[in-house]
């Protein structure tokens, strides 16, 4: 299963978050022409996390034979939801640093 976002998207999460978290960072990787390689960079390493504990979630979201398909269904969906919100925050928690 792929992460529920394209990497396009992933791109302009990654472009807005830090525009909006770290400005100082966004100017300065686009004065030095690094922006664009860096958010592909963060765009990929988001699908990374996702897929890297995509397994343990699936592990984590099953309620076992006795459930119902409903259930089970419900259960990985909720589950994966967490994930991708998850990693987003991780992911995306750009902050510039302390000015002096």
């Amino acid at each position: 299963m792929r992460m529920p976002y394209p990497q396009k998207d992933r791109e302009y999460m990654v472009r807005e978050a830090l525009k909006a978290k770290a400005p100082k960072m966004y100017r300065e990787l686009k004065k030095k022409g690094k922006l664009d390689k860096f958010v592909k960079e963060q765009a990929d390493l988001l699908l990374a996390e996702y897929s890297s504990q995509l397994v343990d979630a699936h592990i984590r979201a099953d309620l076992g034979p006795k459930a119902s398909y409903q259930e089970q269904l419900s259960a990985h969906l909720h589950t994966l939801n967490q994930l991708t919100e998850q990693i987003l925050a991780q992911v995306l928690n750009y902050q510039d640093p302390p000015t002096t």
